[in-house]
């Protein structure tokens, strides 16, 4: 192999690199649910599975490519 090719090599392969990395990270979204109501109610819990299944829908699952914070407001 002549240098020339060499470093043609190895500078596209140095090219590439960022390219290869960026693609592999994927996008954690974060979003928060804040109620007034106790999370224990009946009422609550379906909120809170009627919301989390609108999610799935659009494909958002918690844990895979979503971070969910759910609190109590006072």
């Amino acid at each position: 192999m002549r240098r020339r090719d060499f470093l043609g090599v190895l500078s596209g392969a140095a090219a590439a690199l960022p390219l290869a990395v960026s693609a592999q990270q994927t996008a954690m979204r974060t979003i928060g649910w804040l109620s007034a109501r106790s999370s224990d109610t009946e009422r609550e819990a379906r909120s809170l599975a009627a919301f989390r299944e609108g999610l799935a829908q659009t494909g958002y699952v918690e844990g895979r490519n979503l971070i969910a914070l759910w609190r109590r407001t006072i």
